[in-house]
């Protein structure tokens, strides 16, 4: 099985963008085959990666909640997530 890499891209019109494939043995739970985001053209790139940054590891924590989920673990939310 091959691993996708995220990684932060502009798009023509300027804007940054990301894209995140769900992992197979999570997809159903997470309802979704994959995520994806867009900031504003106008943020520098320091700025654009911090955004980016923050968004994948808040993707992250929820696939790996979900397989917690699956292997019957518990799972402990942070103050971000309940909200």
């Amino acid at each position: 099985m091959a691993v996708r890499m995220v990684a932060l891209k502009r798009t023509q019109g300027g804007l940054w963008a990301a894209r995140k494939v769900i992992p197979a043995d999570v997809r159903e739970a997470y309802g979704r085959r994959e995520e994806k985001r867009t900031w504003p053209a106008d943020l520098s790139l320091s700025e654009a990666k911090s955004a980016f940054a923050s968004w994948l590891s808040d993707v992250e924590a929820r696939i790996e909640n979900f397989r917690k989920r699956a292997a019957g673990e518990s799972v402990t939310l942070t103050h971000r997530q309940m909200t």
